[in-house]
C-alpha cells in the first residue's frame, strides 16, 4: 500500500546505515554474506518435490537450456518467512514459486500482507504462469506421463501414487535418467521457464 511504501521510504532515510528494515533481524544473528560470497538471486519452489522436479526438467529434459535459473527448495506453501526475509535484508532479489491450487493462491495472499509491497510481483503462482494452471506442479504432466513416472520406480504401479511419484523423480533425476515427455507437457515447462527467468 502507499502508507507501506511510504514507512519504508522514511526507515531508509533516518536509517542510512541499513539496508533494509530487516537488517536489525541480521544483526542480532550477526550474520550478513561477506564481500566475496555469491549470493545468487533465486527461484524459491514450494517445497523439496517441486524442486526437483524443476531440477529435472531443466537440468535433464532441456539439457540446463535455463542455467541461470538458481532453485531453492522452500519449507512449503506458507513456511518459507525466514528466507524471505534473509533475502530482503540482504537487498537480493528472489521469486517463490507457488502452486496454482487453493493452498498456493492463500500462501501467496498471506505472504504480500505480511511483508507489504516490497514482495508484490515476487510471490508469483503457476496462475499467474497461465490462469489454466489451478493445481499442484505434478499435475504439469500428463496422467500417462505420471504413471509412467512412477513405474520407473514401482514397475508394477497400475494407478498414480504422490509419494512413488516424487521419490522417482528424485531417482530420475540423480541417475539423469530421460524419460519420454510430451511436447504439451515440454512446452507447459518451457513457458514457466521463460516466465520466472
Amino acid at each position: 500500500t502507499d502508507v507501506e511504501a511510504t514507512i519504508y521510504k522514511q526507515f531508509v532515510v533516518n536509517h542510512p546505515e541499513q539496508r533494509t528494515y530487516f537488517q536489525p533481524i541480521l544483526d542480532a544473528i550477526e550474520y550478513s554474506p561477506s564481500n566475496l560470497e555469491e549470493v545468487p538471486n533465486i527461484i524459491l519452489t514450494e517445497g523439496k518435490n517441486d524442486y526437483y522436479t524443476f531440477k529435472y526438467l531443466n537440468e535433464i529434459i532441456f539439457q540446463n537450456e535455463f542455467e541461470h535459473i538458481k532453485l531453492y527448495p522452500g519449507n512449503g506453501a506458507d513456511r518459507n518467512n525466514q528466507i524471505i526475509a534473509t533475502y530482503l535484508a540482504w537487498g537480493r532479489d528472489f521469486t517463490i514459486l507457488l502452486d496454482g491450487d487453493k493452498a498456493g493462491e492463500d500462501a501467496k495472499k498471506r505472504y504480500i500482507k505480511e511483508f507489504g509491497v516490497i514482495v508484490e510481483g515476487k510471490i508469483i503462482t503457476l496462475k499467474d504462469v497461465d490462469p489454466s494452471y489451478n493445481y499442484a506442479t505434478e499435475k504439469l504432466f500428463s496422467e500417462a506421463e505420471l504413471l509412467s513416472i512412477v513405474q520407473t520406480f514401482d514397475p508394477l504401479a497400475t494407478a498414480f501414487d504422490k509419494s512413488k511419484f516424487n521419490t522417482a523423480l528424485q531417482n530420475l533425476f540423480i541417475q539423469e535418467q530421460v524419460v519420454e515427455l510430451s511436447d504439451e507437457t515440454k512446452t507447459k515447462f518451457r513457458n514457466l521457464f521463460e516466465f520466472i527467468k
